[in-house]
């Protein structure tokens, strides 16, 4: 993870070395992956989003508001 001013960022590697006796699909890989990052807006709102890929090869992205109480 890096963070300057009210940036942040954080990624991720997770690679599984025998993902047959693990998970019962077939995936096509042993290997997942992702990135996201974060913006302090102030007053306890940030603005969040990532991006990653999962062992079966597929991508997802997110994006939302984290409220602080």
């Amino acid at each position: 993870s890096y963070a300057t001013g009210p940036v942040e960022v954080k990624a991720y590697v997770a690679q599984i070395s025998d993902y047959d006796d693990v998970f019962d699909a077939d995936y096509t890989t042993d290997t997942a992956f992702g990135i996201g990052g974060s913006y302090d807006l102030g007053g306890g709102v940030s603005l969040l989003g990532g991006v990653h890929r999962d062992y079966a090869e597929e991508g997802y992205g997110e994006l939302g508001v984290k409220f602080k109480f």
